[in-house]
């Protein structure tokens, strides 16, 4: 039998020595430091999506006060230089101070890429668009934008929203003249402006989330609402070519927000690439999604406006960029189409999954003829707030798609049986087909086993009760492709307290959420809920038998995240381990954990963590890092759409799209519909496992 008590008391003593006595809670990992957050903040509040408005963030989170950016006795993370300078174990891109780093930001596709030819495309409109106003005059033979007549400011509009929640790349290039023939150069002006706005305000220009200026004495200004964030002074007729790259990151108060850097080069002169504005917070990404007419695209318009024929301006390109960043989700598209959520009916489940839908695990395998995309998910027949007054069973549905659409997905074996679990699962009345009592079969986990010629192969766990009135215990079983019911006989690996003829976790009353990964030359992990009378979830941690995937009963648990460790938003439990291996030719192998937390208020959200193997061959867990501004998501943030009266999420499915992207499926309650949501979110780091 295992001892946990025995393994709380080992723990204890590790954390003593490295923690130098904290007694605040321990467990392996490290508590959040929060002086990593983004101190700098945006500077005017007038801009037409205000960066600095102070109310409420939603279910984001509040991480704290900013402080100085390195830990005691290491300078600050260098994200462009390879190692680990802050000494935190992870390394450049891979650690959170680096999120919002244009280094960490990976090409995406072409927005907007304007040459100027000598008549303007249906792709500008004038501004003011009233009779009398002009297009900008575009250089004989095209190439230049060279004189914005009128007698005030006037503008062009592109007629897209460009999304800005994931990152993007605006690149142009300006020479001053030194004259205007409309008045002092310094009067005269011209400047690509980012804004929520849809026209032109009359003699004042675009209002300026954010914009690049150039007047025509060869001053170069970063500018919003007006007021200047940052300048440069250059001497006429300089080519100076100019990058604003935006990235998502997170602002004084643990808020996801957009970064602004802005780079210069004096391409006359010959100079190198000057930092003109260092990653400065110039808005919130909630406004994104709740304001203005790109609200859709979570984005903003792209203007350019000017005075006089002091400025000289080449091509305007605007690229999307894919910058990680934790709290940053987007619905999946393809072909311009966002995705559909999953629910029961349309996952070609049958009757035992018309109650409700959730705690999903996902994984892609792609094999010759394989069907990519693999979902398991806990479902049941009869409504689950009847919980609350009588035991509701579970059972384990599969199902799979090629294409993720609504007529693509089919279930695995026979669609009138569960996967795992009695048809139906639950009943309020003994009758020949169903009893009260009947075991239970909750929260799957699939853990793909590499074999080449099975690349659909994937072991699954699930907490398993055989009576309400015990708790659950954690089974496995092995699938070999979606074709099959149960490959192998199911086994038993791990039981609460007092269970008989199985290791048990002596610590815990109820096992739940079983979760697995694997490490290359580390072996197989088990993760688990641990659930007990009168103190709070927390997140277990066993290694596994190689190709039997049981518990030797002889390895105490490992306590891997405990509530008391991680702030607020967990401050009534956590639960839910969702693992991710990463692996790169150069790097650390990577774990990325999300799970579920609990606020004390009863808010429910999803935190993350995430840890680097240095040596995979010691058969132990490396600490775990917790991010800054957790949580990451929550039941009414940005991407997940519209939330009704009643709105909570419970679990989450994550896995890799592709070498580039995340693919999440939240599982979500909407008053009284549940249903499984996909989410995408830019994170390369080599190939997952």
């Amino acid at each position: 039998m295992i001892s946990p008590t025995i393994a709380r008391r080992a723990t204890l003593l590790t954390c003593l020595v490295w923690f130098a006595g904290s007694l605040a809670g321990c467990s392996l990992i490290n508590a959040p430091d929060r002086s990593k957050l983004e101190a700098r903040d945006a500077g005017p509040a007038d801009s037409s999506m205000d960066a600095n408005d102070g109310g409420d963030a939603g279910d984001a989170g509040d991480a704290g006060d900013a402080g100085d950016a390195g830990d005691a006795g290491h300078p600050p993370e260098n994200c462009a230089v390879a190692g680990d300078e802050d000494g935190d174990g992870l390394a450049d891109c891979d650690d959170f101070d680096c999120n919002g780093d244009p280094a960490c930001c990976s090409g995406g596709e072409s927005l907007v890429d304007e040459r100027w030819p000598v008549s303007f495309s249906l792709d500008w409109g004038k501004e003011p668009d009233v009779v009398g106003t002009l297009y900008p005059r575009v250089l004989a033979g095209g190439g230049e934008l060279v004189d914005f007549r009128g007698s005030t400011t006037t503008g062009i509009l592109h007629a897209a929203c460009q999304p800005l929640a994931l990152g993007a790349s605006l690149r142009t290039t300006f020479q001053a003249q030194g004259t205007c023939s409309a008045g002092a150069p310094a009067d005269c002006q011209m400047a690509v402006v980012l804004t929520g706005a849809d026209h032109i305000q009359p003699a004042r220009g675009f209002l300026d989330d954010i914009a690049l200026r150039m007047n025509g004495a060869g001053v170069l200004s970063v500018t919003q609402s007006g007021a200047v964030l940052a300048s440069a002074s250059f001497e006429p007729f300089s080519t100076i070519d100019v990058v604003l790259t935006i990235a998502p990151g997170v602002d004084s108060r643990g808020r996801p927000a957009l970064l602004a850097h802005v780079t210069t080069q004096n391409a006359t002169s010959g100079g190198g690439v000057v930092t003109l504005l260092d990653d400065q917070v110039f808005l919130q990404q909630r406004f994104l999604r709740t304001s203005g007419g790109c609200a859709n695209v979570a984005g903003l318009r792209l203007g350019v406006e000017g005075f006089g024929d002091a400025v000289h301006m080449d091509a305007l390109t605007l690229d999307s960029l894919g910058c990680q960043n934790p709290t940053v989700f987007q619905p999946p598209i393809v072909s311009g189409v966002a995705l559909p959520r999953i629910e029961a009916s349309t996952t070609g489940m049958g009757a035992f999954a018309t109650g409700a839908l959730g705690a999903p695990s996902l994984f892609r395998a792609d094999g010759a003829g394989g069907t990519p995309w693999h979902v398991y998910a806990e479902v049941t027949n009869l409504d689950p707030e009847l919980e609350r007054f009588t035991h509701i069973g579970w059972a384990v549905a599969f199902t799979s798609t090629s294409a993720w659409k609504d007529s693509t997905w089919r279930a695995g074996g026979s669609v009138d049986f569960p996967f795992v679990g009695t048809d139906p699962p639950a009943c309020l009345t003994m009758d020949m087909s169903c009893s009260p009592s009947q075991p239970s079969e909750r929260e799957p986990f699939a853990l793909p086993i590499p074999i080449p010629a099975r690349q659909e192969a994937a072991v699954i766990f699930f907490a398993h009760q055989e009576d309400p009135t015990l708790g659950h215990e954690i089974d496995r079983t092995v699938r070999n492709t979606p074709s099959d019911d149960v490959e192998m006989p199911t086994k038993r690996i791990l039981g609460p307290m007092g269970t008989m003829g199985i290791p048990t976790d002596d610590d815990c009353n109820d096992l739940r959420d079983p979760a697995a990964f694997r490490v290359d030359g580390g072996g197989d992990w088990l993760l688990y809920t641990c659930r007990r009378n009168g103190a709070l979830p927390e997140i277990h941690a066993l290694p596994l038998i190689s190709l039997d995937w049981s518990v030797d009963a002889s390895v105490m648990p490992i306590s891997l995240l405990l509530p008391q460790t991680l702030g607020e938003f967990a401050s009534a439990g956590v639960w839910g381990p969702e693992p991710v291996m990463d692996y790169s030719g150069e790097g650390d192998p990577l774990l990325r954990l999300w799970f579920m937390a609990r606020s004390i208020g009863g808010a429910t959200t999803v935190g993350l963590a995430q840890a680097s193997f240095k040596d995979t061959s010691t058969g132990s867990l490396p600490h775990l890092s917790p991010f800054d501004a957790n949580p990451v998501l929550g039941a009414r943030s940005a991407g997940l759409g519209a939330c009704g009266t009643t709105c909570a999420v419970s679990n989450v499915a994550v896995s890799r799209s592709d070498a580039a992207t995340l693919r999440f499926l939240v599982a979500r309650r909407q008053d009284d519909v549940y249903t499984l949501v996909p989410l995408e979110q830019p994170w390369a780091h080599g190939v997952s496992r």
